[in-house]
């Protein structure tokens, strides 16, 4: 495969990430539990704090995620892809 793998703390579970795959669409497919609901960026549930590794958020300026969260860190994963492989958390 061509992609990334993804680790999720504390639960330390890995999941793979085709590359320009949306993140969340990636654990669905995979039976990886997140929570999530709208899957627009806009209900802020499926926010996560990025450990490691490289995610880019999609349409930031449409998202419900701030300039200060994006300088530390934290994704919408349901509007977000890989770069690189990742480690994170849910915020």
């Amino acid at each position: 495969m061509s992609g990334y793998q993804i680790k999720l703390l504390p639960s330390n579970q890995t999941f793979e990430i085709k590359k320009d795959e949306i993140i969340l669409d990636a654990a669905i497919r995979q039976g990886v539990y997140i929570s999530y609901s709208c899957r627009n960026g806009t209900c802020r549930t499926c926010l996560f704090e990025i450990k490691e590794g490289a995610i880019q958020q999609e349409y930031a300026d449409y998202c419900l995620i701030s300039d200060q969260e994006l300088a530390v860190g934290k994704r919408l994963i349901c509007m977000s892809t890989c770069q690189s492989d990742v480690i994170m958390e849910k915020a």
